[in-house]
């Protein structure tokens, strides 16, 4: 009765290396969209989700991963990978301490020489995002010299198919003539995805340079063409890119005497309000088949589109004013309706309706609302016109779809 208790042995399992890389790799996965390196189809089901729902989903994953690397000792080697794979850069600190970390990581990886690639190594992805400091940062470094880092950065991403400068409204400064040529020589035969949506803007040498060092890519969203910048004549064909994104100033970026060569072209994404790209247009008509257009102007430049590209199939558009909605859509099989506004008013559901009850489209199989604003609104704040106008629809020979995919009814 006195003895002592026998305390029962511990067991310690010690895990492979392999089952906590899967094991990591299961608990900090982002959408698929993140590394995606080709366009995903919009009328397939599950949906994809928006850009900002990707960026998001991204966010939430590198918080997850940054958590793990400060553990212990061992996980922070085993998951310090996952944390480069996908890069975002939110300021000049992310800026100046990534170039650090990826030198460092590059230099012991010469030096070991056992074969375990630096930590750039594994960088699909890199987002150069909002920059909220553009003046002198108490530590001395001034922007331009700052945003030089990027040569650095870009030396160490061999493997970078993914690259976006993304949009916003802060002034920034002009990229050293170098950061381009940097960019190309390093990552140019890597890129799959390459989206410029703001400046400061390659120039024409610049442009010509990058887009030769790059044969592979697939997606090219180019940015708002300004009045100094020089028609850009590509020279050497792309010969992988399926799809082209560009606002209706872009048009000037492509000299007629030297159309760019793009023979497996299907998609053409057109935004802004200063007319299309006719000359793409013609000269890839039998090619596309796909086309997405952003701009207030529908009512002009459906038809257009339409009397041009004899196989378009498939057409998402992005509605502001309803006025603006297309009255005939003669080869179009499928139809995304995306509604840019935070809500409709009574006035302006009743004209969707009746524009879309008139719709001329003989080919037409599915109408699908790509998000739910549009639908959502009119159904819960407008229930009688949402009924009324569903039953005006009864008779057509298309489905309508909601964004999972589901017909839509009207209430009873």
């Amino acid at each position: 009765m006195g003895g002592k208790r026998r305390r029962k042995s511990s067991h310690h399992f010690t895990l492979p290396a392999e089952i906590w890389l899967a094991i990591f790799q299961l608990s900090t996965a982002a959408s698929p969209q993140v590394l995606d390196t080709d366009i995903r189809d919009p009328f397939k089901l599950p949906p994809p989700l928006s850009e900002q729902e990707v960026v998001e989903s991204l966010r939430e994953s590198l918080v997850t991963k940054r958590a793990l690397v400060r553990v212990c000792k061992a996980w922070h080697s085993m998951a310090l990978p996952f944390l480069y794979e996908a890069i975002i850069i939110n300021n000049r600190r992310d800026l100046v301490s990534l170039r650090t970390n990826l030198l460092d990581s590059k230099r012991r990886a010469e030096i070991d020489g056992d074969g375990v690639p630096s930590l750039g190594w594994h960088t699909k992805r890199f987002e150069l995002a909002r920059r909220s400091q553009t003046h002198y940062a108490p530590e001395g470094i001034p922007p331009d010299e700052e945003i030089s880092h990027l040569s650095d950065i870009f030396h160490c991403l061999p493997n970078l198919a993914i690259l976006i400068v993304a949009r916003d409204d802060n002034y920034h400064p002009p990229w050293p003539s170098s950061i381009v040529g940097d960019l190309a020589a390093s990552c140019g035969p890597a890129l799959r995805v390459l989206r410029w949506r703001r400046s400061p803007y390659p120039d024409l040498s610049e442009w010509d340079q990058l887009l030769r060092a790059a044969p592979n890519l697939r997606i090219l969203e180019l940015p708002e063409a300004h009045n100094n910048l020089a028609q850009l004549q590509v020279g050497p064909h792309l010969p992988y890119l399926v799809s082209l994104e560009m606002a209706g100033r872009s048009a000037p970026y492509f000299d007629t005497k030297n159309v760019p060569a793009f023979p497996s072209l299907h998609h053409l994404a057109i935004s802004g309000w200063n007319g299309l790209p006719s000359l793409l247009l013609t000269q890839y008509r039998d090619q596309l088949s796909s086309i997405t257009l952003r701009t207030s102007h529908l009512e002009n430049a459906v038809p257009i589109v339409a009397s041009l590209c004899p196989n378009l199939r498939r057409m998402v558009i992005h509605i502001r004013f309803m006025n603006g909605f297309p009255a005939e859509l003669p080869t179009t099989a499928h139809l995304g309706l995306v509604y840019t506004e935070e809500s409709v008013s009574r006035h302006q559901a009743k004209i969707f309706f009746a524009r879309l009850s008139t719709l001329n489209a003989p080919n037409l199989q599915l109408l699908r609302f790509l998000d739910r604003r549009l639908l959502d609104h009119i159904r819960y704040h407008h229930p009688k016109v949402f009924s009324q106008g569903m039953e005006s629809l009864s008779s057509r020979q298309y489905r309508i779809e909601d964004m999972d995919g589901v017909l839509v009814f009207p209430e009873t």
